[in-house]
């Protein structure tokens, strides 16, 4: 018996089976149509009572003991059968294959009993709505993408405002960046002090205190 699985509503599916003499070589089948096809739901004894929207394929492509059964979910001639949240078992009943008598289960499926809904989760399914969903489809996310995208170019190539955090004092990025710039590149050293240049090459930014002047391991800000 195969199991389709869980299937979305109003979908159809189809079922491979095969059959073979005793020998175990492929033999076809007899006397299938539709009719024989019983669909059971939710592991009870209702079956569907109708034969619309089932087709039987005997020797499917024209293969002997190959055959394939397609059921239409969307047929509701037999009304609300086939309803989301419910279980499926399909048999085959008065079948003959081999001069013998078969009554045999051939398949399984669920229509959407295992997809998330808001009673198994009000808060992700208040989130996963239609009108969220559609704000990341393909007209909304290139766009956001590319909005994004020009934020941070903006960013990355906008001249900063000179301007360095008091000794002692957090800085902003902007700052942090400055003063690290500025120690590389623009600074002077007398004895024990250590003078970071502002942007002019003259006007302090900050001084540093080493602690020896000619080897020195280790610098305190002072201001």
């Amino acid at each position: 018996m195969i199991n389709i699985g869980n299937i979305v509503a109003n979908s159809t599916i189809s079922i491979p089976f095969n059959t073979f003499d005793s020998n175990g070589a492929s033999v076809t089948v007899t006397d299938l149509v539709a009719g024989d096809v019983h669909i059971h739901k939710d592991a009870g004894l209702t079956q569907r009572t109708s034969s619309v929207g089932i087709t039987v394929s005997v020797d499917y492509d024209g293969i002997t003991g190959n055959h394939l059964v397609t059921i239409d979910t969307s047929d509701d001639t037999h009304a609300g059968f086939y309803a989301v949240g419910s279980d499926y078992d399909v048999r085959l009943e008065g079948i003959t294959v081999n001069a013998q008598t078969l009554n045999v289960w051939i398949g399984k499926f669920s229509i959407e009993n295992r997809f998330m809904r808001g009673t198994d989760s009000a808060a992700l399914a208040a989130v996963c709505t239609e009108t969220r969903l559609v704000e990341l489809d393909a007209g909304n996310l290139p766009t956001d993408m590319a909005t994004l995208f020009a934020a941070i170019q903006s960013v990355m190539t906008t001249q900063m405002t000179e301007a360095y955090a008091a000794d002692g004092v957090a800085p902003t990025p902007a700052q942090a960046l400055m003063l690290i710039q500025q120690v590389l590149t623009e600074f002077a050293i007398v004895t024990t002090a250590l003078t970071i240049k502002k942007l002019d090459g003259v006007a302090t930014a900050a001084v540093l205190t080493l602690d020896d002047p000619v080897n020195p391991t280790s610098a305190t800000r002072t201001s």
